[in-house]
């Protein structure tokens, strides 16, 4: 089935198509390829989506979202795979002209915090 821009999968078919693929072994959703955080609403919908239906949402991206957009789907994805660009200030500022904190950096620390929490809820019952 062919479909125009104007005429795009809604979150609900993704995540039934997901939902259908359980007798295949199939335990979620894997948001990745054009950059998925460019939209990120939609991804935040059909992840919530995918939680009703007791599966699991996962995430691959490059990182370059605001914290308050990491702050959104943090509760809703279980897994993050971020591209982390360079490790020094000098590589982000020299070669990518950014501030490494400001960027890919400061999302990756937020959600290893919201990670930590959610693994000090499993282990210990203190949620």
């Amino acid at each position: 089935m062919q479909r125009s821009l104007l005429n795009l999968i809604s979150h609900g078919e993704h995540a039934q198509t997901a939902a259908n693929c359980r007798n295949r072994g199939n335990i979620g959703l894997a948001f990745t390829y054009n950059e998925p955080l460019v939209g990120y609403e939609y991804v935040l919908d059909t992840a919530k989506l995918i939680e009703e239906l007791g599966m699991k949402a996962v995430l691959v991206t490059n990182g370059t979202a605001s914290l308050s957009v990491a702050r959104k789907l943090s509760p809703w994805t279980e897994a993050m795979n971020i591209d982390l660009k360079g490790f020094t200030d000098r590589y982000y500022r020299d070669v990518l002209q950014g501030n490494r904190r400001d960027t890919d950096v400061a999302v990756i620390y937020r959600l290893a915090e919201v990670a930590r929490q959610r693994l000090a809820c499993a282990t210990t019952g203190n949620c």
